[in-house]
């Protein structure tokens, strides 16, 4: 049995993971690949470092999208 969790609650969850966490968690399903995507996970006013868009550039390449 699946949980679907309600978007804004989802949404919340992803705020307090670290960005790998958030990418690596964007591969589960569906789902959580499009909350992954919702600008407002972004407005935080988080910018990615070199190495951060580095480390999700490879993870991605090595995992594949969801």
């Amino acid at each position: 049995l699946v949980l679907q969790l309600p978007e804004e609650i989802l949404l919340q969850i992803f705020q307090y993971l670290p960005l790998l966490d958030r990418a690596f968690a964007s591969q589960v399903c569906r789902g959580w690949n499009q909350t992954f995507h919702m600008p407002e996970l972004w407005r935080s006013g988080q910018l990615l470092s070199e190495d951060a868009r580095a480390d999700l550039h490879r993870t991605t390449l090595l995992h594949g999208a969801a």
